[in-house]
């Protein structure tokens, strides 16, 4: 129909084009809920288009019938007026022959005509004129009648077209306000939930990082008390003592100072004892030559990476569980000059970072470093 509403295109698209819900944490229920609805809405939405559909075709056939019996109705005047004509004009010979007996008006033509008795009236019109005249009268009276039917069915197919019209966009409207409303509270849900995770992960590092401090404070409280307590063996060499008198200055071998206790001489596995003093700092602080002389590197699986530095003070210095090694290379190296970096290399592995370190006078054996140590660091 030319003129008929066609906003229920636009609605049901807006539902069928809704796309897929998709189901999120606590909010996961209700979302599947309301997608179940709009998928039950899209299933009558498709029911009611096909029924709008067909209401609208019924509208265009009630539309055209109208304006074929219009049509019709239109022809079977003309028809009418001419046939009246042809009567009025022989009945109008006969009157002014002065045959006729019955004074006529022009408009009583149709009406006199229904009458049997106008034959003798107007005796000029043949019978046949007469009887069509009569009967194109009785057609366009049944033609009026059909029109009438015919526009009264028009009004009603347009009223329920339109009845059908306002229900569908009234269930599309309602449904998309819930579907907006789940998936309003399904984005809720699951900000929720993030932030939940979030919170959770970073709660865990916190108190992962509380426990690494605890572990470590742990450690040197422990290492202080051992150091308080020990006694080393007759075989792990001397006792605490000083190193030998060093020839010029002397600076520690972390940049910077260290954290440390007297812990020479403390068991470690495989019945061994320790043989250096554990110099704590931050990963990566560098570690320097105490004095200058000759360097080298080695790297072997207990210590992982170290170095060996003759002392122009006729001492060796051994250093072990670096992260890595410093920008000079093997050979003659100054005082302070960056030999590697804190670590925790070798068996030290899952420690705190430190630097293994060791006085060896004269090239000899290991000797307590705690007394030059602790007047350096």
């Amino acid at each position: 129909m030319g003129t008929a509403p066609r906003r229920f295109v636009a609605l049901v698209a807006a539902l069928v084009f809704v796309g897929p819900v998709a189901p999120g944490y606590a909010a996961e229920g209700e979302v599947e809920r309301a997608e179940a609805a709009v998928q039950d809405a899209q299933r009558k939405a498709n029911a009611a288009n096909q029924g709008l559909q067909a209401a609208e075709a019924a509208l265009d056939d009630a539309e055209g019938a109208v304006v074929k019996g219009t049509a019709e109705l239109k022809v079977a005047r003309r028809r009418l007026d001419e046939a009246a004509a042809a009567v009025r004009a022989s009945a109008v010979r006969e009157y002014t022959s002065g045959r006729a007996a019955t004074s006529l008006k022009s408009d009583d033509i149709v009406k006199i005509t229904r009458s049997r008795a106008y034959l003798g009236v107007a005796t000029g019109a043949s019978a046949d004129q007469v009887d069509q005249l009569r009967a194109l009268a009785s057609d366009l009276e049944d033609r009026e009648r059909n029109l009438n039917k015919q526009v009264s069915n028009q009004r009603a197919k347009l009223a329920a077209f339109q009845r059908l019209e306002g229900q569908l966009a009234s269930s599309l409207d309602r449904l998309g306000t819930e579907l907006d409303a789940a998936r309003r509270r399904e984005a809720e849900a699951k900000a929720a939930a993030a932030a939940a995770v979030e919170a959770a992960e970073k709660a865990r590092l916190e108190a992962e990082a509380r426990a690494a401090e605890a572990a470590r404070r742990l450690l040197e409280e422990t290492r202080d008390r051992e150091a308080r307590a020990a006694r080393p063996a007759p075989s792990a060499g001397p006792g605490p003592q000083a190193a030998p008198v060093n020839k010029g200055p002397w600076v520690c071998p972390v940049q910077g100072g260290a954290t440390f206790t007297n812990d020479w001489g403390f068991p470690r596995s495989g019945g061994r004892r320790h043989q250096g003093n554990d110099l704590f700092a931050a990963r990566g602080t560098p570690v320097v030559a105490s004095v200058g002389g000759s360097y080298r590197r080695s790297a072997n699986g207990l210590g992982g990476i170290s170095y060996y530095l003759q002392g122009d003070d006729g001492n060796t210095y051994y250093g072990t569980h670096m992260s890595g090694y410093g920008p000079v290379g093997p050979g003659r190296v100054p005082q302070g000059a960056v030999l590697g970096f804190v670590g925790n290399s070798g068996n030290a592995r899952g420690t705190s970072p430190h630097l293994h370190f060791e006085i060896r006078p004269g090239g000899g054996g290991p000797v307590n470093p705690y007394p030059t140590v602790s007047r350096a660091c």
